[in-house]
């Protein structure tokens, strides 16, 4: 999967909703923070922290073995519209963690 190179340098979005530490079930969901986004939030930045999960972006709920496979310890950065979509499960019987924080350009 591709990251989105924006900016080399970063820039938090001020004002923003704080990062957030998130575990993945057995249940699909969307990021905790998704629904208040900072309106000048860019994109969002995120890492698997300890076990894999996966994702969908098209309306459908991942399964433990249906949806892009992100890997522990990776890092991944998402336009704000898609990681608006984006539902999470964990991959396989281990709950995962991710971690993500909002971004402007």
């Amino acid at each position: 999967m591709n990251s989105n190179v924006v900016n080399l340098y970063p820039s938090p979005t001020s004002g923003a909703t704080s990062a957030t530490l998130q575990t993945i079930g057995s249940s699909a969901a969307n990021l905790t923070n998704s629904a208040t986004f900072n309106d000048r939030t860019k994109y969002i930045a995120l890492d698997v922290q300890d076990n894999p999960v996966r994702v969908r972006f098209d309306g459908t709920d991942p399964t433990t073995s249906v949806g892009h496979l992100l890997q522990k310890n990776q890092s991944y950065t998402f336009s704000v519209a898609t990681a608006k979509v984006a539902r999470f499960i964990r991959d396989g019987s281990s709950d995962g963690k991710i971690f993500a924080s909002e971004f402007t350009q």
